[in-house]
C-alpha cells in the first residue's frame, strides 16, 4: 500500500480533502395527515373553481371517497362525481310533488336526505324523507321527520361508524336543532336548540356537521351583520359545540356561503353569491 492510500485509509477522504465532517441524520418523514382540532381549519390556498355561478348547485355535499356529490340548482337535484360540475339530473322515485331542498348526502354516499314543504301554502309543517341508492334510482324509504317549521336547512348526517347517526336542522336563523336516530327512520330532538349567541354569531345559516359529528361549521353573522364563517368542536357527540371561533378564510373577503367541510378539515367546499360566484373548494 503506498503511503498516500495508507493516509486516505487512516483519516478519511474528508479531511484529505478539506470536507465537512459527515453527519448523520433521519430523513425526513412525509407530513402529518391533517386533521380537524378545536381551532378554525388553516384554509390559506388559493380557492379552485368547481362550476361558476351559471351552474352551481347550492346545498352541495359529497361522499367521503369523494365517488359521488350532490347539490340544487334551480330547484332541481343534481349529482355526479366530486369536484366536478353536477350535469346529470337525480332520479327521485316515485317523482316528488313538492320541490326539493336542503339535500344532503349520507358520508358513505348510497343515502340521501331531503327537506320538501309546500311553498305555495308557506306554513308548516315540513318534512325531511331519507332515499336509498337502488342502480341510477334514489328511491324513498321512509319520512324521517315531520316539522313544526317553514323551509328548514339540513345539515349532512353523521357516518354510521361513529355511532348513532346525528344531523342538525335549522328551524330558523335563531333556532337550530339536533337529532339522532334511535331505529331506523326514527329520529328523536336531543338537548335544547342552540341559540346564535352560543356560538357566537348573530344568526345561523347552513348548518354543517363532519361525519365523526365532532366539528361544525356554519355561516353566521358579526357584530356588524357582516357575513361571517363560525366553526365549533366538541370532545363527544353527546356534548354540546362549544369555544366557536372565526373560520374565515384567507384568501380575500367575498361573501362565502353554504360551507361544507371534509372528514379530516383539510378541504371546505363553499358557494359564492357575488358575480361571476360559483362553487368553489379550498384547501390549507
Amino acid at each position: 500500500m503506498t503511503r498516500r492510500c495508507l493516509l486516505l485509509a487512516l483519516v478519511g477522504c474528508n479531511q484529505i480533502y478539506e470536507l465537512d465532517p459527515t453527519t448523520h441524520r433521519d430523513a425526513t418523514g412525509p407530513d402529518a395527515p391533517y386533521r380537524c382540532t378545536d381551532a378554525a381549519p388553516d384554509l390559506r390556498g388559493k380557492p379552485v373553481l368547481i362550476a361558476d355561478g351559471r351552474d352551481a348547485p347550492r346545498s352541495y355535499s359529497i361522499s367521503i371517497d369523494r365517488r359521488i356529490a350532490v347539490g340544487l340548482r334551480s330547484g332541481t337535484l343534481f349529482e355526479g362525481p366530486a369536484d366536478a360540475p353536477l350535469m346529470t339530473g337525480a332520479l327521485l322515485s316515485p317523482a316528488p310533488a313538492l320541490v326539493p331542498g336542503s339535500p344532503r348526502l349520507a358520508p358513505e354516499g348510497d343515502e340521501l336526505f331531503v327537506r320538501y314543504y309546500d311553498p305555495i301554502a308557506t306554513t308548516p309543517p315540513s318534512h325531511i324523507d331519507r332515499y336509498k341508492r337502488e342502480g341510477e334510482l334514489w328511491v324513498r324509504m321512509a319520512t324521517i321527520l315531520t316539522l313544526n317549521a317553514i323551509a328548514p336547512d339540513l345539515s349532512a348526517p353523521t357516518r354510521l361508524g361513529a355511532g348513532p347517526r346525528r344531523m342538525l336542522v335549522l328551524f330558523s336563523v335563531t333556532d337550530m336543532r339536533e337529532f339522532v336516530e334511535t331505529t331506523l327512520d326514527q329520529w328523536m330532538q336531543v338537548g335544547v336548540p342552540y341559540t346564535p349567541a352560543e356560538l357566537g354569531t348573530a344568526q345561523i345559516t347552513f348548518p354543517n356537521l363532519t361525519p365523526d359529528g365532532l366539528h361544525l361549521i356554519l355561516e353566521g353573522r358579526d357584530a356588524s351583520n357582516l357575513p361571517m364563517l363560525v366553526y365549533a368542536s366538541r370532545a363527544s357527540v353527546e356534548a354540546r359545540f362549544a369555544n366557536p371561533v372565526s373560520a374565515n378564510p384567507f384568501f380575500g373577503s367575498p361573501q362565502i356561503t353554504d360551507p361544507f367541510l371534509v372528514e379530516d378539515c383539510a378541504r371546505m367546499y363553499f358557494f359564492v353569491p357575488s358575480k361571476p360566484g360559483g362553487l368553489y373548494y379550498v384547501e390549507p
